[in-house]
């Protein structure tokens, strides 16, 4: 009876140490191995393995399926050339030094010595002409907080024939003769691009407006450039352009593929449409043609014709200030030139003239004497305004 006892603890104890012994090995997780040879109770926890996802795929691995991508073309970030009439980066830069207020002290001071000094406050490279002698020229000057402009009047009023120009380089000191000399030419150059501008923004029947350019024609561009296009353009409708902003870079670019129907207008939009370009009509006429650009120039030159209009809205609207009876024509732009801040430039045909104006009434404005000058003796007149500077130009432009 105790044997039969004694056997059934020891099958309980055994029941007990492998049922903890089972729990331990389920709550870690682990795998009990057991040990070689042994000849004891053996127990396995099986899991199943789980496969090892490789760091980097080889080639031999599944094919990834793409999807062919259709081909986009390098959008370029155009290069927008300034405003027509914009003074150039050098000159803007140079006539900002002028307006500096600067200090100095000259007591029977070389005129070159002077210059090195107003050269080292101002940063502004200052050179002299070979021809110009100043050796034996000196100055003797106090001023405080006067602008540099002034300051360099002031050091080559020793001289009366001695006077600067701007240059890219710095300021130039030269001969008075030869600085009104270079002042004439830049004057007869700024008459020149005053009539081009207004040829161009002429009013009548542009060059798209004629009839035959109403007629529509079927083209075909395949595996031509925009350059190429273009010329089959001008050579169905007889149609000429210029070049704003544009390079080569852009005009070696495909055209749009495939025949279609349209008229000039409709050919022009789908071309330059297709490679981002824009166009403006421009004159009348035969003097007419179309002005390829990108599209950022065109908003900005837009822009500053807007800002213009308003100027020369403002100006126009002002009072002449007295009774226009029987004056020389000279005499009156000698008169506007004093009465406002914009500069008055007529050629040669208008200064010659020697007409004399008379108005009606008493308070006549600059608008209604440009308008009298214009359908009485043929005289255009041109606003210009430089968006960067705020400089105002009237130009007065005889018919030839």
């Amino acid at each position: 009876m105790k044997a039969k006892i004694l056997k059934l603890l020891v099958v309980l104890f055994v029941a007990a140490v492998v049922a903890v012994a089972v729990l331990a090995i389920v709550s870690s997780g682990s795998t009990l191995a057991p040990p070689a040879g042994s000849g004891a109770l053996q127990l396995y926890c099986l899991e199943s393995p789980q496969p090892q996802q490789p760091e980097h795929p080889s080639p031999e691995m599944e094919p990834v399926e793409t999807q062919p991508q259709e081909f986009q073309p390098v959008v370029r970030k155009p290069n927008v050339p300034p405003y027509p009439w914009k003074l150039p980066e050098w000159s803007i830069r140079l006539m900002e030094v002028l307006e500096r207020p600067v200090s100095a002290y000259f007591e029977e001071t070389p005129i070159d010595e002077a210059l090195h000094f107003v050269q080292d406050m101002t940063g502004a490279n200052i050179a002299i002409d070979s021809k110009v002698h100043v050796e034996d020229l000196c100055v003797t000057i106090s001023v405080k907080r006067i602008k540099v402009r002034y300051l360099l009047a002031l050091v080559l009023s020793a001289d009366r024939d001695l006077a600067y120009e701007l240059r890219p380089q710095g300021i130039y000191v030269t001969t008075r003769e030869y600085v009104r000399r270079c002042e004439a030419q830049e004057i007869l150059k700024s008459i020149e691009r005053a009539r081009e501008a207004l040829a161009e923004c002429r009013q009548g029947q542009g060059c798209l407006d004629a009839p035959s350019a109403a007629v529509p024609h079927e083209f075909d561009w395949s595996g031509k450039s925009v350059a190429e296009a273009l010329k089959q353009i001008k050579r169905v409708y007889s149609i000429n352009y210029k070049y704003q902003g544009v390079d080569e870079w852009d005009l070696q670019l495909g055209a749009p593929r495939g025949r279609w129907k349209g008229n000039a207008a409709e050919a022009l939009r789908r071309l330059l449409g297709h490679v981002q370009l824009a166009y403006e009509v421009c004159g009348t006429g035969s003097e007419g043609f179309i002005r390829i650009t990108t599209p950022a120039w065109l908003s900005r030159v837009r822009e500053a014709r807007k800002i213009r209009k308003t100027a020369f809205r403002d100006f126009g609207s002002t009072p002449i200030g007295s009774k226009v009876e029987d004056k020389k024509l000279h005499k009156l732009i000698q008169h506007l030139d004093d009465l406002t801040n914009v500069r008055v430039i007529p050629d040669r045909a208008t200064w010659d003239t020697g007409i004399r104006v008379s108005l009606p009434g008493e308070n006549s404005t600059i608008k209604e004497l440009l308008d009298y000058l214009r359908k009485k003796h043929g005289i255009k007149y041109w606003f210009e305004l430089d968006c960067d500077t705020g400089r105002e130009t009237l130009f007065l432009l005889k018919s030839p």
